[in-house]
């Protein structure tokens, strides 16, 4: 059935890894990575193989492979997806990196993860540092249903509320103040979001990829929030698009905030933004 789903995935022109197609076998067939070898011979029922064969029609439509698994690893969890949250990039494990590296200096502050979407964020904060106080927000019920149940997988308490960043009162009952602000905003400008790959463009929610037209718009608001919500000499900690930079650096400027740092990904791009509330 491998070579099968070779074949299929070949002629659609999806472009794929072919570990892809371990992974929806695994899936389907309840197996090992290891038997995959160890067991190649074995049959498997026709259960398995309806299961398996919808996987990869899936697939050869274009479907994200995590949206077909349900899940996909971040940070060194298993972090449950579907179509209402953005799927997890490598590079916002560099985030949470630098969450960490802060909390472990400023005696385990109170966090704040605006846009949580999966809660992917949020969730890798709290099981490194076991009984950290943090909140997750997002605009979307669906998405704050997911981070929910994520949260329930890895044992650990969040608090979850559903809040708008572009609508500041949707914030006024989070207590506070916090010691950190973390996001992962929309950052994906207008031009480039029509240039995305239709994987992308066609199934992961827009609201979460670009802001549309007002491409620093997200970063505005949630310099407003964050004066207002954070502690005197709090950190906010942003992912950005690597072309924004020095408008974002402007914007939080002109809220205050000072030293405003820019620091790049492991690819060498500029991808996070470190601003310190004055």
């Amino acid at each position: 059935m491998l070579a099968w789903a070779r074949s299929i995935l070949d002629q659609s022109g999806v472009s794929y890894s072919p570990k892809e197609i371990d992974w929806m076998f695994i899936q389907a067939s309840d197996r090992t990575a290891l038997s995959l070898i160890t067991e190649s011979e074995k049959e498997i029922s026709n259960e398995v193989a309806d299961t398996f064969r919808g996987f990869v029609h899936r697939r050869s439509k274009g479907e994200p492979v995590q949206y077909i698994l349900g899940n996909t690893e971040f940070y060194g969890l298993s972090i449950g997806i579907n179509s209402s949250v953005l799927i997890p990039r490598p590079e916002t494990e560099g985030l949470v990196d630098r969450a960490l590296e802060y909390i472990g200096q400023n005696g385990r502050p109170r966090v704040l993860d605006i846009g949580t979407g999966s809660g992917c964020i949020a969730i890798a904060l709290a099981v490194k540092e076991p009984g950290l106080p943090v909140t997750g927000v997002d605009v979307s019920p669906e998405a704050l249903q997911v981070a929910t149940q994520n949260s329930l997988a890895h044992g650990v308490h969040i608090t979850w509320r559903t809040a708008d960043y572009n609508e500041p009162e949707s914030f006024e009952d989070l207590g506070g103040p916090f010691g950190l602000i973390v996001s992962n905003p929309p950052y994906v400008t207008a031009e480039e979001y029509e240039g995305l790959e239709p994987e992308i463009r066609l199934h992961e929610p827009r609201l979460a990829l670009t802001p549309g037209e007002d491409q620093t718009g997200p970063y505005r608001q949630i310099a407003i929030l964050a004066r207002q919500l954070l502690e005197p000499g709090g950190l906010l900690l942003a992912e950005i698009n690597e072309k924004l930079g020095s408008e974002i650096v402007r914007i939080l400027k002109d809220y205050d905030f000072d030293p405003v740092e820019i620091e790049s990904d492991m690819a060498g791009r500029d991808r996070y933004v470190l601003a310190r509330k004055s």
